[in-house]
C-alpha cells in the first residue's frame, strides 16, 4: 500500500473522527478454509508500516502523559514506523515508533475484528545514556469499543516500584 488515507479505513463509522494521516507499507496475508467465517478465523499475516502526518483527535497524548491527567485536543506525529501481525482475529502492533519534533513515542496494542481497541502509548526509550527522567514515566491508554474508546493515563509499573522504595 502507498499513502493510504487512514481516515478512510472501514474499521467503524466513527473511525475518521479519531484518526487521520497516511500509511504506506507491505502486508502479507494467508488464510485457508471454506466460507467467510472459516477464512476470517484462519486469517494470519504480518507487515511493515510507515506513517506520515498521523493524527489522533480527541486527546492530547503528550500533555496527558506529561501531567498525568487527561487533556482533550489532538495529538500529531510527523512520522511513525514499525511492524504488525494479524492473528486470532486481531491486528497486533508491537513497538511502533511515532515521532514529532518534541519527542518519540512507542505504540503497542491490538485492534480486534470485533471492533475493540487496546492501545498503549509510552515514551520511547531514551537515546542518551545516563540521563534520568525527573518525572515518573506514564502511559496513555485507549481501550474499549472503536465507536467510543475510553482514555486513561497510568503510571508505569517501573515508576510505581521506584516511588515505593
Amino acid at each position: 500500500m502507498d499513502r493510504a488515507d487512514l481516515s478512510e479505513l472501514p474499521w467503524s463509522t466513527h473511525w475518521a473522527e479519531y484518526w487521520g494521516g497516511a500509511a504506506s507499507g507491505h502486508l502479507r496475508l494467508t488464510t485457508s478454509g471454506v466460507g467467510r467465517n472459516a477464512l476470517v478465523a484462519a486469517l494470519a499475516g504480518s507487515g511493515e508500516l510507515h506513517l506520515k502526518s498521523l493524527e489522533l483527535r480527541g486527546w492530547d497524548v503528550g500533555a496527558s502523559m506529561d501531567t498525568g491527567t487527561l487533556h482533550t485536543g489532538a495529538s500529531r506525529w510527523v512520522s511513525g514506523e514499525g511492524e504488525f501481525t494479524i492473528h486470532d482475529r486481531a491486528v497486533q502492533f508491537d513497538a511502533l515508533v511515532l515521532e514529532n519534533p518534541r519527542n518519540k513515542m512507542q505504540l503497542d496494542g491490538t485492534l480486534d475484528f470485533s471492533q475493540d481497541l487496546k492501545l498503549t502509548f509510552a515514551p520511547a526509550a531514551a537515546d542518551k545514556r545516563g540521563v534520568k527522567s525527573v518525572a515518573a514515566p506514564r502511559l496513555f491508554q485507549l481501550r474499549g469499543p472503536l465507536e467510543k474508546p475510553v482514555a486513561a493515563v497510568e503510571i508505569t509499573p517501573v515508576a510505581q516500584a521506584r516511588k515505593q522504595q
